[in-house]
């Protein structure tokens, strides 16, 4: 957080919610490309995989746009001195 702040002067403010959601299912999104990868390399990927991949990438997205897009959460001009 501090190097956040002294270089970019600005401090998010849903970033716990964000992590609240984004951190677990960043890690079952983890888990799926590293079997993608490995069944795909052995040509042995069902294709039930790839779309429940493709699928946990595509609810992650719009909740993420929408952390995005709240920019009054965005706390800016903070700026502090060594």
């Amino acid at each position: 957080m501090p190097i956040g702040l002294f270089y970019f002067h600005q401090f998010p403010g849903l970033f716990f919610l964000s992590n609240l959601v984004v951190l677990p299912v960043l890690g079952i999104i983890l888990g799926f490309v590293i079997l993608v990868i490995l069944l795909s390399l052995l040509d042995l990927l069902p294709n039930f995989i790839a779309e429940t991949y493709g699928t946990l990438i595509s609810i992650l997205n719009p909740f993420i746009s929408w952390v995005v897009g709240k920019e009054e959460f965005v706390f800016t001009d903070i700026h502090f001195n060594i």
